[in-house]
């Protein structure tokens, strides 16, 4: 599978790791029905992350924040030394 596709299971087995709830995505259309433009939520953690930018696919803009937050997540877990799930 391409790896923009792998974000999203990637950061659901990171809270199922570390026994916090799964994520929690909202994604709101920001365009129009005939051109739609998704922007995408997570919370996990108790953090919320946001997607810097729309996407023309729900799924994308989904992926994007997820990718978002692992990276976000990750920086956090070299400051406090914890272990990061295996790539």
């Amino acid at each position: 599978a391409p790896t923009e596709l792998m974000f999203k299971n990637r950061l659901q087995e990171y809270a199922q790791k570390l026994g916090l709830p799964l994520p929690l995505y909202q994604t709101i259309n920001e365009g129009f029905t005939h051109a739609p433009l998704f922007r995408a939520t997570v919370i996990v953690d108790g953090e919320t992350y946001r997607s810097q930018h729309t996407f023309k696919h729900r799924k994308t803009a989904e992926q994007d924040v997820a990718r978002l937050a692992l990276e976000s997540l990750s920086k956090k877990i070299e400051v406090e030394g914890t272990r990061l799930i295996s790539e």
